[in-house]
């Protein structure tokens, strides 16, 4: 269908509608004759509005050309739901505008235009729009979810951070919010975080299945305890690597929040993470025969720990630590240890 006789034999009774560039095109682009060709067609059948097996057809074919046409793409899904709502019996009750056979078949050309193309918004908002109410906590459900998240997984396998991708498998988690799929999750994140623990996106997708995605109720300390432990473990291997440290901080700081629920808990934690951050900084510093205070994510969260604290002492130590980034470790944030020091030190005189 992509060359001019297909088009001009199945279009027979079409007149194809130009680009209009005006009288004098400031800057005329040189497009492909082929493409030309389609969008001639596609632009008289956007006009004529018609939802055919034919416009669907040639949607496929302006997409080939330009995978990134948002007007194709929802044209595209207009099609897609006039022809589903032909093809489905109107005593059958859909849970979805889109016929599951149509949307197989969409779901794999979303799936060879992404593999060139994986950081398109618009093939992955295509996706997600023909999932709409199949991806749900049931047995057929989970069926798609699965194939979904795996298909997302392959992904991974070529670019671990690719934004699109992990917003698109956080939708689908939060759209079937399931127990069983959340602890999945962090399962998988652990594999993710083995394999690259400086994998920043795998640490900000273990954040969002830990808590569910949701902010409040923040998690049990029991809980807490946890991931602070497999923050600090994977700290350990990399203290270098920023994501475990401010993984742990962001645990600890939740906990922080809600001490007036369990102060000596709370305090108790704040001594013991202390202790852990201390223990690895004099494990690098035995390892290295170096002041290690330039592993500045280390002392970074070493300082929040002791501001935490609020006591005259931990402000004080807090403030040294400061100082030392700025003036030594860190020049390239220097006003902003500077200014955390300052901030500490009058909360000393306070």
């Amino acid at each position: 269908m992509a060359n001019k006789i297909d088009l001009a034999v199945i279009f027979h009774d079409i007149t194809p509608i130009p680009q209009d560039d005006g009288p004098q095109p400031v800057c005329a682009i040189d497009y492909a004759r082929s493409y030309v060709e389609v969008m001639d067609y596609f632009r008289a059948i956007l006009r004529k509005d018609e939802h055919s097996e034919r416009a669907l057809d040639l949607t496929h074919v302006c997409l080939q050309h330009n995978p990134a046409n948002y007007t194709t793409w929802h044209f595209r899904r207009q099609i897609l739901a006039t022809l589903s709502l032909k093809s489905t019996p109107t005593t059958t009750q859909v849970t979805t505008k889109y016929n599951s056979d149509r949307v197989k078949v969409d779901l794999a050309l979303t799936s060879k235009l992404g593999g060139a193309n994986p950081k398109n918004y618009q093939i992955w908002y295509h996706r997600q729009s023909l999932l709409e109410g199949l991806v749900k906590n049931d047995e057929e459900g989970l069926r798609c979810t699965n194939d979904e998240l795996e298909y997302t997984a392959a992904v991974f396998e070529e670019d671990a951070k690719n934004y699109h991708a992990w917003s698109h498998r956080q939708w689908i988690v939060l759209t079937v919010n399931s127990p069983t799929i959340w602890e999945s999750e962090l399962t998988y994140m652990n594999e993710l975080i083995t394999i690259d623990v400086r994998n920043n996106s795998a640490w900000n997708h273990r954040w969002f299945a830990s808590h569910r995605a949701k902010k409040d109720p923040p998690l049990s300390y029991e809980k807490a305890t946890l991931e602070a432990e497999y923050a600090l473990k994977a700290a350990e291997l990399d203290p270098f690597n920023e994501s475990p440290w401010r993984y742990l901080i962001g645990i600890l700081k939740e906990q922080w929040r809600r001490r007036d629920e369990n102060t000596i808990k709370v305090s108790e934690l704040l001594d013991e993470y202390e202790g852990n951050i201390l223990k690895v900084k004099d494990s690098m510093k035995a390892r290295s025969g170096d002041d290690v205070g330039s592993c500045v994510n280390l002392i970074s969260a070493l300082i929040d720990v002791l501001e935490m604290k609020h006591n005259a002492s931990a402000f004080e130590e807090a403030a040294n630590f400061a100082n030392n980034l700025g003036m030594e470790h860190d020049p390239i944030r220097k006003k902003y240890w500077l200014l955390r020091e300052k901030e500490l030190r009058s909360r000393v005189e306070g």
